[in-house]
């Protein structure tokens, strides 16, 4: 339907294409190779508590049973996937953002100058509060579908 609206021109095609074929080729790239890592940490597991390894003859169908959960819980999450994708950002927000911040700040306090560190500390609270007030939205948001009033 938004494709549709984004016009039938040769370039708008093309585009399109691309796009599609890119988030394609990553789902068939990135998927398999989360499924081995998946895999992979379960049979370290295994062999760690056991002393013996899986046969291959055990690990491709572990390799199938993961791959089909993981896209049952693709497809039991996907109404809801906004809000799993507003949760990778606030995640990412965190991780990229407010911990690097928190963890320069105790590290170098004793050498950072009186301006910087209060610079850096100004944005660590702004940080920290669009943090809070984003998750809260998110999650009434989420609760509000959840109960079907949205």
């Amino acid at each position: 339907e938004d494709m549709a609206a984004a016009g039938t021109s040769i370039f708008s095609k093309v585009l399109t294409t691309l796009v599609l074929g890119s988030i394609t080729f990553k789902l068939f790239c990135g998927v398999p190779m989360g499924v081995l890592i998946l895999v992979e940490i379960v049979q370290d597991l295994y062999q760690e508590r056991t002393g013996t390894t899986f046969s291959e003859a055990v690990a491709f169908p572990m390799r199938v049973a993961t791959w089909a959960g993981t896209i049952v819980v693709a497809i039991g999450i996907l109404p809801y996937l906004e809000y799993v994708t507003a949760l990778i950002g606030i995640n990412s927000l965190l991780i990229s953002v407010l911990l690097p911040l928190i963890f320069f700040l105790v590290l170098h306090r004793k050498t950072l100058g009186g301006v910087t560190f209060g610079g850096l500390s100004v944005l660590l609270v702004l940080t920290f509060i669009a943090t809070v007030i984003i998750s809260i939205a998110d999650v009434q948001d989420f609760l509000a579908k959840f109960a079907g009033t949205r």
